[in-house]
């Protein structure tokens, strides 16, 4: 940790609807749209970076030990070590729309669950405070256009069935790539099944 560090502040729009028909017992649908913009986020700096504005400075003001970031060698001088610490470095700024489906009903003497929830993310934009320079992370592989998760579960007496799907689309290695080929710069999509059974011998 650091001392330096200050508390995030966050701007945040949220703008959702619930519906449950009373024709339908047991559904449930949501969908939330949300925009955020977070001031002084939290990251750890670069070491690159660290070093960068260390020397980017004039001479009479340079610090041979970095604002005490930087361990050097007594006798050389040479930069033995460089302390990442966290600050408050950036402006995260994101929207997008969660989409949210469930179904609970009884059949065939147990109890059956459907469900179904997605994110639909329009931005994800980190700007650096002292850089101004902005990233699009919308698209990237952390950070996919479209993601969700498709779940059903069955329990019947001790006996529970579940599985679920889990889906993420297409992105790109980096949105601002330069040097590889569309082909290598581009990440298939991905989908994982997951499947459990369990019994339960008692109560506890």
């Amino acid at each position: 940790g650091s001392t330096d560090v200050g508390e995030e502040k966050a701007d945040t729009f949220t703008l959702g609807a619930v519906y449950t028909p009373e024709a339908l017992e047991g559904l449930q649908l949501s969908v939330d749209y949300y925009d955020i913009e977070i001031d002084d986020a939290i990251a750890k700096t670069d070491r690159t970076v660290i070093l960068n504005r260390c020397y980017s400075v004039s001479p009479g003001e340079f610090d041979a030990n970095c604002g005490g970031l930087v361990r050097r060698d007594w006798r050389s001088g040479a930069a033995l070590d460089v302390h990442a610490a966290s600050g408050n470095e950036n402006i995260i700024a994101t929207s997008g729309i969660d989409l949210d489906v469930s179904y609970m009903t009884d059949l065939g003497g147990g109890k059956a669950f459907f469900g179904f929830s997605a994110n639909f993310l329009d931005k994800y934009d980190i700007t650096g405070i002292e850089t101004g320079d902005t990233q699009n992370l919308a698209g990237e592989v952390l950070f996919p256009e479209l993601r969700f998760n498709v779940n059903a579960s069955y329990t019947i007496d001790a006996i529970n069935v579940y599985w679920q799907l889990r889906y993420w689309d297409e992105t790109k290695d980096r949105n601002d790539n330069s040097v590889l080929s569309a082909e290598m710069n581009s990440i298939d999509s991905r989908m994982y099944n997951d499947v459990r059974v369990s019994y339960s011998f008692n109560d506890t």
